[in-house]
């Protein structure tokens, strides 16, 4: 209010005052205003006491003020004032009347409107005393009559905004209103907006009318007369006026933009005035539109735009009149309605239509010959006209198609004449519409219109069509396959919904109706708007009762199973819905209907298994309750529902739609169920449905789906049990077109068992389809086992073993001795065995490069596929190109990569110079990609040897690709830019160079590369040469650069074929290499490195052949040198000390050896071959130390100039020959004054073997070398140097204990720390590696010699002042894992249980054969028992000793005793949680990322022998949480480190660790040494050209290519008991796998031993009560035969394997790859099982990795004799191959798989000579030192240490050589024997020996020889 009081003190009340303000300008009192107005308007309460001066402001500026916008001001704040406040009239009536009359203007005309607007209610109150029209209205009457337009406009807007203020006293305006409408509208002056508000004007008097026609009805009904003002309504003459106005305003074609505006206005108000309830009164005269639509021509826009818009007026006017009125003016409609409708204009042809409507509805069109005397017979004739020419002539189409459709509504039978031109008309407008290429034009639109009118007509006298019925059918079905247009999509789609409707109509017929519906089914492929109608509609025709069985819904059966598979959830539903209710419930009738009555084409490419699921799982009892449940309700809660059925698989039968691998896994789960719920009878004909079902042809189209619904039926079937049996051939046929590789072979190989042993033919069909896809799949190995299986003769046998293990030579020899027997009726021979030997002969001779002879015999016999194979590398194709070509015509017609390749390559010689224009070439190599890419596809999804075939072709066409490059560049080379062209081609031959085949890969691929590029060279020569030198001028005395590079092409070709010859002699074809390189002597000019190439290849392929040697050196000294560098001299004169060496010309060799590294001393392979010169010198003759010395010279100068892997195994001879060093340090003063490059890191992998020199002679030098790795590598010496320190330091302690006790005693009491606790983990384990400190000294040490201890010590202290942060993370690191690690109090006595169990288990087994045993536990056990309760705690000691003391059992009750308290502790240690939190354990390791100060390593990649640490993956943190781990008999625990490459390393802890574990840790030394140098890589001489490839290029082809390796997981000592293991979760030990079994039949895992051992004891009590003597051998053998019999059948059956891992494996296609690496993995521990004499391979020492397959072989300890230090076991069987791992692994793949890797391994360590022995030096010495230290004997290098470790060597490698086959080999190698007998038959000899059922018997039963 205060506010309010300063307002009127400061400007109200003094603003009156003309000299108060007299200075403010206008902006402050329009201001000023404003905020008096807002304040009137919303605060005018507060206003009462000052209204009087705020009126006399308002009014102070409304009569003193000039300026215009503040009087409008000033009469706004009056009008808000007058609103608020009790006014005198007169005041309002000058406010209104000042507003009026101002002038419109000035000013701002929305402020006068508001005021005007504002002031409008209060007029009427002002004046409701006075009678008749009151005073404002007068004014404003006068104002109208007497101002100008300007001011009529502002009232005529006044009352267009106020109409219901100006009602009462509309009979003052509206005379003049309709006089003045005219003026507005029509003038010349007349504007748009003036022409809006005569419209407006006319709106608002329109409307007065109604309200007042209302107000009568109302008067009348009140019957009171006395307020006739209220009723009052406008003369006719008036309206009139006013509609004709209107119409003619509306027919003025005014601007396009004007009347886009007015005419959407007008026009309605028009129809209203003149419609039924409207002025009724007022008639139009028809005769104004006849100028424009009859009288003009309509030709030019002008007319057009009239007509137009009289038409539209005509349309209103005629809209809503009755039948009568067009009756009456029917003659001047039909004459207005004709020009209109003939005319192109669509605008009037749309207007006009609906009065033509109305006119041939009322006069319908006569018949064409009817005589008519009607007067609208010319009207008629006109339509049969139009119509007529408008069809014929394409002309006016909208227009006639209008006529006609009004036409044929009213009578349908009127279409006869004019059917033929219609058709015609919509077979080319369809034709034209589909045709055209723009998805949006006007023309397209405008022809969806004509088809669409012309399909409504034919639609409506579909019935009178006649023949054209059938053009309109196909037209609608072209339409249907190929319009874009939705629109006409869906109109057609209506039409369809409309025919569809039962009707009595005979027309469309049902075949008609159903062939329209089923095109309709390409909607899918369109747009989801449009196929989901579709459905719809298909679904609505199967629910209508009237058409259920009708031939409609029979036909729309595939329309149907769209329905089922719709994206709408809810649309599909309905659609299952409706099939499931169709179908029988029973199981059989659905499993009958899904296989073998429902035809599934209409689903052919789309995975439709869900479906078939959905009715299965529908077949279920839906009203029942679910039988499967986990949930235990405790004691007082209140029970849980089942749910019913219905409950659960309803929502799974509607979501197996949307993920097809679900719907294939749930198939799969779900089929092997439903078909063991079948009779035999059922199943028997669902086997019949199920193979004619596979048969179907339409399957094809989803072959391409992963899964396909191939796949998920095959691996259904696979799951069944009792299998389903199906044709061979078929499943063949399956595997190879759907992909369905891995499930069809599981089938097929489990089909032997079905087939009966008497039926050979379908044997021998199973076999065939296996071999096919095998063939197809690129598993040769596999394929050799299956022939080898079936095959009839052993002349088979022995070529297929040649063949498989790549003797390609003798494999061809023998297929040819075989061939030549069959023939002179020597053996019989079937007709797939004879095809065997024929193309396996032929394939031999392709190995063999024999493509000249096989050329020849593909001529002969019209082979063109091998015609052109071996054209491809015998003929120049530049010059037999139209032979060649016609011999690629004759090929059959069937597509395939090989032929596109042939044709482009002839495309490109047609057209050489055609860079960008050669189509041809282009499309056919287009088409080879995409061939190529479809293979690709239809191979299994991962990779593997199908793939390598492929690959090579898309390397082929890369190199066509370039080629294109080449053969342009070739044909714009001329003799002036010959050097830059061929500069240019050198970038792209380079890479040539660079882009090879891997070293293992198969001959052929390589054969095909060289034939290949030598074509293009080819071609390079014959464009060169001609441009260099002339012809008579020598080449060699050409000295020009020309020269040089006009022989780029011979260059070439010399390059690739010492690098083909290369590989041929790594895959044993010496022929084949000696062949390559002769064709080098055809070149005109090479250059001098390749001479050199090519003369060193054929001196090693000289070398590699026994026979050759005398070649060989002659080849060398009959080389003239002089060309040379002295590298390659050096390297010749290597080679010539080679060959000397194999003479035994030892002068000569040392003399060729010294030249060699005279003429080049940086050149390590002639040191190295010196160095191994000298060893073999040293090892016939030992006593020469001189021959040692020399050897670690030489090879310490290798090693340092080599600095690669190749350094290692010469590293690993200087550390052997120095421990043989003599008390002269002959050969230690050898290493001493090396000054070279020391190659540190190479040591790396003898770490072990130098700290335990430490303890012998060689001190010094491993001291030296430790200390240097401390410095370069700590972390590669850190956990080993710790460990060392921590034996020491426990042995040291361990002695003084002895010592004590000794004195204590004065004897020396038993040693009983193997059977004690942590002690058995102690102890023995550094007593075997760490010598007795009497060992003799050096002679030069006058005071006390060191302890290596104290040597240990100084390289700690090295490691920590160096890296002392590091090393101090590093401890830290170690001692958290070892102590909060450790094992629990339960784990500890889960521990000790077992350990008690297996010894007892053991004794058990002893004393089983004796029949007077009395039972009782002997006193070593009981001793045992009493030491191991001083490690139980207390509260469970009690409970110990009670079971096993107090009570004294006997040793079986002893036994189950243990059982018992095992499998308590087991149940304990199982419900504790899986997985633990690490911070529970160790704050520190939970935290490591954030409190190491250094970067750590992740442990283990020190055993990995890499070339350097720079990519070793560091620490990044602790995975936060830790698996706790049990396996039979250990608990342990599993922790996950995350590397810095985002990897997850998992580490298992084993505490307390093994207790040899050192020995362990050599054989894994041993076995990492050989997947090093002898599986992975090239020997020392045998190099590749560059040093850097050598650890990445293979050695030998037959173990690389098969992935052959001894899988180690990395292990690291933290110290003598703490263990890491880098083994995943997915490891599981096989003991594992028998431990589930034995819990799952309610069996203890000690049965079977029991079984057998109560077994034995009966029989012997038994057979000597009887017989009064004991079994002879003979017997004892045939009942524990007998005794193994009856466990595998009752207790362990032979399947237990197999049936963990198809439970384990997702899929067939996991489990072949499982099956195929387990079988891999079983030759290489077959191997180091036999060779290195590995004994006790119990099954939970086998642990096999679930996601790869590999097994890891734990305690890896050799046999040794208890005599003497050799290597020997006491096992009778080679190696582990029980009869589970043999069902596993299945007879194919050892026949296949097992002896070829083992083959292949021991070849591979066995060839060159002597490299096994040179790796074995180290690991026999230290087993010997070992055994030595263990039975406290002195260490001393003497001749029977020397012999000891000889003896071991040859031991191993004479077991290695014999499993190498090595004698059956150099027989047929050597002398041409190929034998009686494959070479592989000492292989398969062992393999025998290890599955004979009599030796596993033999093995005894703790060896679980059943399992």
């Amino acid at each position: 209010m205060a506010f309010i009081n300063q307002m009127h003190r400061i400007i109200w009340r003094p603003i009156t005052d003309s000299d108060t303000f007299a200075e403010a300008d206008d902006t402050f009192k329009i201001e000023v205003l404003y905020l008096t107005t807002v304040l009137v308007q919303y605060y005018s309460e507060l206003l009462e006491d000052v209204k009087k001066d705020v009126i006399k402001c308002a009014w102070h500026f409304i009569t003193l003020t000039e300026d215009i916008l503040v009087k409008q001001t000033a009469y706004l704040l009056a009008a808000r004032f007058f609103a608020a406040f009790q006014t005198p009239q007169k005041f309002i009536l000058r406010a209104w009347t000042g507003l009026l009359r101002s002038p419109t203007s000035e000013g701002r005309a929305s402020v006068r409107q508001e005021a005007l607007a504002t002031l409008a209610p209060s007029l009427p109150r002002a004046d409701a005393t006075e009678s008749g029209h009151p005073q404002w209205a007068k004014t404003t009457r006068r104002l109208l009559a007497e101002e100008g337009i300007a001011q009529q406009i502002t009232i005529y807007h006044l009352i267009v905004k106020q109409p219901d203020l100006f009602y009462p006293v509309r009979s003052l305006f509206i005379p003049h209103m309709a006089n003045s409408i005219t003026k507005l509208g029509m003038s010349t002056t007349a504007t748009h907006d003036s022409r809006l508000l005569s419209v407006d004007l006319l709106q608002v008097i329109f409307n007065w009318e109604e309200q007042a026609t209302q107000a009568a009805q109302s008067t009348a009904s009140t019957t009171d007369p006395s307020r006739t003002d209220l009723v009052w309504l406008t003369p006719l003459g008036y309206r009139e006026n006013m509609v004709s106005y209107l119409v003619r305003l509306c027919c003025i074609p005014p601007d396009p933009s004007a009347r886009a505006a007015l005419i959407p206005r007008a026009l309605p108000l028009l129809q209203r005035l003149v419609g039924p309830k409207g002025w009724t009164d007022v008639t139009v005269g028809l005769r104004f539109f006849s100028r424009a639509l009859e009288q003009n021509e309509l030709s030019n826009e002008q007319a057009l735009a009239q007509a137009l818009a009289s038409a539209k007026v005509l349309q209103v006017i005629a809209g809503e009149q009755n039948e009568s009125w067009f009756r009456t003016n029917a003659p001047i409609l039909q004459k207005l309605v004709r020009k209109g409708l003939a005319t192109e204009d669509y605008g009037l042809n749309e207007a006009l239509h609906p009065v033509f409507d109305q006119l041939i509805g009322l006069f319908p069109l006569p018949k064409e010959d009817d005589e008519q005397s009607s007067e609208l017979s010319d009207f008629h004739a006109f339509v049969y006209t139009a119509i007529n020419d408008g069809l014929r002539n394409s002309s006016a189409l909208r227009g006639t198609l209008l006529m006609l459709k009004s036409v044929v509504k009213v009578i349908p039978e009127r279409i006869d004449p004019f059917s033929q031109s219609l058709g015609k008309l919509l077979g080319k407008l369809a034709r034209d519409h589909t045709q055209s290429t723009s998805i949006s034009s006007p023309a397209l639109e405008n022809g969806v219109r004509l088809l669409k009118m012309i399909i409504e007509i034919c639609e409506i006298s579909v019935a009178f069509l006649g023949e054209q019925r059938r053009v309109l059918l196909s037209t609608l079905v072209h339409l249907v396959e190929k319009s874009k247009s939705i629109p006409l999509l869906r109109y057609i789609l209506d039409l369809a919904r409309t025919w569809a409707k039962p009707t009595p109509e005979p027309y469309p017929t049902m075949k008609e109706k159903a062939s329209l519906l089923l095109k309709m089914a390409s909607y899918e492929s369109r747009s989801e708007h449009i196929f989901h109608p579709y459905l719809e509609l298909i679904y609505e025709i199967y629910t209508e009762p009237a058409l259920r069985r009708s031939d409609l819904t029979t036909r729309l059966e595939h329309s149907f199973f769209l329905g089922c598979r719709a994206k709408d959830p809810v649309l599909r539903e309905k659609f299952m819905d409706l099939l499931d209710i169709s179908v029988p419930r029973s199981l059989l009738s659905r499993l009958t209907y899904v296989f073998g009555v429902q035809s599934w084409e209409p689903l052919a490419d789309h995975n439709w298994i869900h479906l078939a699921l959905h009715l299965i799982l529908g077949s279920s009892d839906m009203d029942a309750l679910s039988t499967f449940d986990r949930r235990s309700n405790t004691a007082g809660s209140p029970p849980i529902s089942r749910p019913k059925i219905h409950a659960i698989v309803q929502p799974v039968q509607r979501l197996l739609f949307l993920d097809p691998q679900v719907a294939h896994d749930t198939w799969v789960a779900v089929f092997p169920s439903v078909w063991s719920c079948l009779s035999r009878r059922e199943q028997a004909d669902l086997s019949l449905h199920l193979i004619n079902l596979l048969s179907k042809d339409y399957h094809i189209r989803q072959a391409h789906l992963r899964p396909n619904v191939i796949q998920t039926l095959l691996a259904g079937i696979q799951a069944c049990s009792p299998p389903m049996t199906l044709p061979p051939h078929l499943v063949k046929f399956l595997a190879k077109t759907f992909g369905a590789w891995y499930v069809a072979l599981e089938i097929l190989g489990a089909s032997f068992d079905q087939v009966k042993d008497d039926d050979p033919t379908v044997r021998d069909y199973v076999h065939d389809s296996l071999a096919d896809v095998y063939a197809e799949l690129g598993e040769e190995d596999l394929f050799y086992g299956v022939w080898r299986r079936r095959c009839l003769h052993q002349e088979t046998n022995i070529a297929l073993a040649f063949e498989q293990n790549g003797m390609w030579e003798q494999a061809s020899l023998a297929y040819e001795s075989a061939q030549s027997k069959a023939r002179a009726g020597s053996i019989p021979f079937s007709e797939s065995e004879y095809c065997l030997w024929e193309d396996h002969w032929i394939l031999s001779a392709e190995k063999l490069q024999q493509w000249d002879l096989l050329y020849d015999l593909a001529r002969n016999e019209g082979n063109q596929e091998l015609l052109l194979e071996s054209a491809w590398r015998t003929v120049e194709w530049a010059a037999q190109r139209e032979m060649l070509e016609e011999q690629i015509n004759q090929l059959p017609e069937t597509p395939t990569p090989r032929r596109r390749v042939f044709e482009a390559f002839v495309a490109l010689l047609k057209m050489p110079a055609a860079l960008e224009k050669n189509v041809e070439f282009t499309k056919i190599l287009e088409d080879a990609m995409q061939l190529s890419l479809r293979k690709w596809i239809g191979l299994p999804p991962h990779l593997s040897a199908a793939h390598v075939p492929l690959l090579q072709h898309f390397q082929q066409f890369v190199e066509l690709q370039e080629a294109v490059q080449i053969f342009g560049s070739l044909s714009q080379t001329n003799a002036q830019n010959l050097e830059k062209k061929s500069s240019e081609l050198k970038m792209v031959l380079q890479a040539w160079r660079e882009r090879l085949p891997n070293l293992h890969d198969d001959i052929s691929i390589w054969s095909d590369l060289v034939a290949w590029r030598q074509n293009v060279f080819h071609s390079i020569n014959n464009a060169y040469i001609p441009l260099i030198s002339p012809p008579n001028q020598p080449p060699s005395s050409t000295g020009t650069n020309n020269t040089t590079y006009g022989y780029r092409g011979y260059h070439e070709t010399a390059w690739i074929i010492n690098r083909f010859a290369h590989v041929a002699r790594r895959h044993d074809l010496l022929d084949v290499c000696f062949t390559s390189l002769t064709k080098i002597y055809t070149l005109p000019n090479i250059e001098i490195s390749e001479a050199f190439l090519k003369l060193r290849e054929q001196a090693r392929c000289h070398y590699q052949k026994p026979n050759d040697l005398q070649a060989g050196l002659e080849v060398i000294n009959n080389t003239n040198l002089m060309f040379f560098s002295a590298s390659q001299k050096a390297e010749f004169h290597t080679l010539k000390g080679m060959f000397y060496a194999r003479f035994g010309r030892n002068d000569d060799a040392n003399h060729a050896f010294g030249q060699a590294v005279q003429l080049d001393m940086n050149q390590a392979k002639g040191w190295a071959e010196w160095g191994r010169y000298n060893d073999r010198m040293f090892k016939e003759n030992g006593n020469d130390l001189t021959l040692a010395a020399n050897a670690v010279s030489c090879y310490m100068q290798a090693a340092g100039q080599y600095k690669s892997g190749k350094s290692r195994p010469l590293l690993a001879r200087i550390l052997w020959l120095l421990s043989l060093d003599d008390n002269n340090l002959t050969v230690s003063r050898a290493f001493d004054t090396y000054k070279g490059d020391a190659a540190y890191w190479f040591w790396i992998p003898l770490i072990p073997q130098l700290l335990l020199s430490l303890s012998h002679r060689e001190f010094k030098q491993a001291r030296y070398v430790l200390m240097n790795l401390a410095r370069l590598y700590p972390q590669a010496l850190f956990y080993q140097i710790r460990t060392t320190r921590d034996e020491m330091v426990m042995f040291k302690k361990n002695q003084e204990k002895m010592q004590a006790a000794r004195a204590a005693t004065g004897n020396s009491a038993p040693d009983m720390s193997r059977e004690n606790g942590e002690a058995s983990q102690t102890t023995p384990a550094p007593s075997s590696d760490v010598s007795h400190p009497n060992q003799p000294s050096a002679p030069d040490t006058t005071n006390q010699p060191r302890q290596p201890a104290e040597h240990v010590d100084d390289i700690l202290n090295v490691l920590k002042t160096s890296f002392p942060l590091l090393i101090l993370s590093l401890e830290t690191m170690v001692d958290q894992i070892s102590h909060k690690f450790k094992l629990t109090a339960d784990e500890d006595i889960y521990r000790n249980i077992c350990l008690l169990l297996q010894d007892a288990v053991q004794n058990y087994v002893v004393r089983m054969n004796s029949p007077d045993d009395d039972g009782l536990l002997v006193q070593h056990t009981v001793d045992t028992i009493l030491r191991m309760a001083a490690n139980i705690p207390h509260p469970v000691r009690k409970d110990y000793e009670d079971d096993f003391l107090h009570s004294k059992p006997n040793l079986y009750e002893y036994v189950q005793r243990l059982q018992q308290w095992r499998d308590k502790y087991e149940a304990v240690l199982d419900a504790r949680p899986r997985v633990q939190q690490l911070a529970m354990l160790s704050h520190y390791l939970t935290e490591f990322q954030y409190s190491k100060v250094d970067e750590i390593e992740v442990p283990g990649q020190y055993t990995e022998e890499k070339d350097s640490n720079q990519n070793f993956v560091r620490i990044q943190k602790f995975a936060p949480k830790v698996e706790n781990c049990r396996s039979s008999g250990v608990c342990w625990r599993r922790f996950t480190l995350y590397g810095s490459d985002n990897s997850r390393i998992a580490f298992a802890v084993q505490l307390p660790g093994y207790r040899q574990y050192r020995r362990e840790d050599r054989v894994s030394q041993l076995l990492r040494t050989f997947n090093r140098y002898s599986l992975h890589t090239s020997s020392i001489y045998d190099e590749l050209y560059s040093d850097g490839l050598v650890s990445t290029l293979t050695r030998k082809k037959e173990s690389r290519k098969r992935n052959l390796h001894f899988h180690l997981p990395a292990a690291v000592s933290f110290s003598p008991l703490v263990r890491l293991v880098q083994m995943d979760a997915s490891y599981i030990p096989l003991g594992d796998i028998y431990d589930r079994h034995c819990s799952a039949i309610g069996i203890s895992r000690e049965e079977p031993i029991l079984y057998s051992g109560e077994k034995v004891k009966k029989v012997l009590k038994e057979f000597r009560q009887s017989t009064s003597r004991q079994l002879t051998k003979t017997e004892y053998l045939t009942l524990k035969k007998d005794i193994y019999d009856e466990v595998t059948v009752k207790m362990i059956p032979e399947d237990l394997i197999t049936r963990y891992m198809i439970s384990t494996m997702a899929n067939s296609d996991e489990l072949w790859r499982m099956r195929k690496q387990f079988t891999l993995q079983i030759a290489s521990t077959a191997f180091m099982t036999y060779v290195l004499c590995l004994s006790s391979r119990q099954p939970h020492r086998f642990h096999v990795s679930r996601s790869t397959g590999l097994i890891a072989m734990s305690e890896l300890l050799p046999g040794v004799s208890n005599l003497v230090p050799l290597f020997a076991t006491n096992d009778v069987v080679p190696f582990r191959f029980t009869p589970n791992m043999q069902h596993f692994v299945g007879p194919i793949y050892i026949e296949g798989l097992i002896t070829s890797g083992i083959l292949a391994i021991a070849r591979s360590l066995t060839e060159p000579e002597f490299e096994l022995e040179q790796s074995l030096c180290l690991y026999s010495r230290d087993e010997v030192n070992s055994w030595m230290a263990m039975r406290n004997q002195p260490w001393q290098t003497d001749s029977i240490f020397r012999q000891s470790v000889s003896a071991n060597i040859d031991g191993v490698v004479k077991r290695a050589e014999s499993m190498a086959c090595k004698v059956e080999r150099e027989q047929a190698v050597n002398n041409g024997n190929l034998g009686t007998v494959p070479v592989v038959q000492t292989v398969t000899n062992l393999i025998s020996s290890a599955t004979n059922p009599i030796q596993l018997a033999k093995m005894g039963e703790m060896y679980h020889p059943w399992f």
